[in-house]
């Protein structure tokens, strides 16, 4: 007989991890492509905001590296989130620089995330470009361009601001 597909009970719990930030979290991918990054959005978005606030007597050079870190977040709000907004990108040495590729998870909302993705394999989260936005409110056509939703601090100011990975 064939093999009949495995349960959600069944199925083992695939973990990635995901960059953003000044860190790394871990998530669980066993779900459809637009959950996964429309919680994994909304998780990056409550971060950035509660890591901002707990920092915000930064001064000097880790005051500027901060607020062009958030800097990269404009444009993405918890109430607001959209899925089609981000996508993952390949953890590479050099993720500020170069031609970005998008692995496509928001091309294709209804995958299981798990399928397109390596198990405890890290990835960035990155913002698409400008967007023009639909009469509805909808993100529009948005150009090419992969903004990486990462920055770092100087090193006399980030050794607390880097919790332990936690999963999703």
């Amino acid at each position: 007989p064939p093999a009949r597909p495995a349960t959600s009970k069944e199925r083992k719990k695939m973990v990635i991890f995901v960059r953003y930030g000044t860190t790394k979290v871990a998530f669980n991918a066993e779900c459809n492509c637009d959950i996964f990054l429309d919680a994994l959005l909304q998780r990056a978005v409550r971060d950035m905001e509660a890591f901002a606030r707990a920092h915000d007597t930064l001064e000097g050079d880790a005051k500027e590296a901060l607020v062009r870190g958030v800097q990269k977040f404009k444009g993405l709000a918890v109430d607001t989130a959209d899925y089609r907004l981000v996508d993952l990108v390949e953890n590479t040495d050099d993720v500020d620089g170069g031609d970005l590729k998008p692995l496509g998870l928001r091309d294709q909302p209804k995958a299981l995330a798990s399928s397109l993705l390596t198990p405890k394999k890290v990835y960035v989260l990155a913002k698409r470009g400008e967007t023009a936005r639909h009469d509805d409110g909808s993100p529009g056509d948005q150009g090419g361009s992969l903004v990486p939703l990462t920055f770092d601090l100087p090193r006399s100011s980030s050794s607390s601001s880097s919790p332990p990975p936690q999963e999703q």
